[in-house]
């Protein structure tokens, strides 16, 4: 039998995870309807469901990585398409509206 401490001190752990409510809740609910026999059980369904949440969180991290990185690919499209216009304009002989100047930090000379 588990006691009731030990059960509202893994629903205050699980309350404080950063992830959905819809998890936290579903889990809480459980364990609030827990009836306090077959312990093991309880602690393999308790590990597998932090490992859940953990693996959830880190699949977030990745998906802002993913995200970010995908905004800068479409930055950079972007910029070569400009690139590709002005290149385009001036081989048909018109002059650009503004003066080509890299905004790499790497072409800045340096005193």
């Amino acid at each position: 039998m588990i006691d009731k401490q030990i059960i509202d001190s893994f629903k205050n752990l699980i309350d404080g995870l950063d992830v959905d409510e819809v998890y936290k809740k579903a889990i809480v609910d459980f364990m609030d309807t827990y009836d306090g026999n077959n312990t093991n059980e309880f602690y393999s369904m308790l590990v597998a469901v932090s490992g859940l949440l953990v693996e959830l969180k880190d699949l977030r991290i990745v998906e802002h990585g993913y995200n970010l990185i995908e905004e800068e690919s479409e930055k950079t499209q972007d910029e070569l398409d400009s690139i590709i216009r002005q290149f385009k304009d001036l081989n048909d002989g018109k002059l650009p509206p503004d003066p080509m100047v890299s905004t790499l930090e790497e072409d800045q000379v340096t005193d």
